[in-house]
């Protein structure tokens, strides 16, 4: 396969041990991972570049790819996960209210 089918069982933590394996340098260390998604913090946006720049190399190399519309990069605030995290920490990501 060119693609991993994730219709089969199995699928996504076939997937979770191959970006493990591609990214395991770098795992708590800067990056945060859960399928596909890919979370980069660092201090300075110097560090952030690097790193950035190193694991996108890193999954280059093993033949891994994303869409870059999927990519939000630089980001002082994010929701991962249910969460918010930014500068001031980590909190419950705000759910969006519903009228029925």
């Amino acid at each position: 396969f060119n693609v991993l089918p994730f219709g089969l069982q199995g699928a996504p933590a076939m997937f979770m041990q191959l970006i493990n394996k591609t990214l395991h340098e770098f795992l708590y260390k800067g990056v945060l991972v859960y399928l596909d998604d890919i979370l980069i913090y660092t201090e300075t946006m110097e560090e952030h570049i690097e790193l950035l720049r190193a694991v996108l190399t890193k999954l280059l190399n093993a033949k891994l790819y994303a869409k870059l519309s999927k990519y939000e990069f630089h980001q002082e605030k994010i929701d991962y996960l249910g969460y918010r995290i930014s500068h001031e920490g980590i909190r419950d990501a705000p759910t969006e209210s519903r009228s029925c």
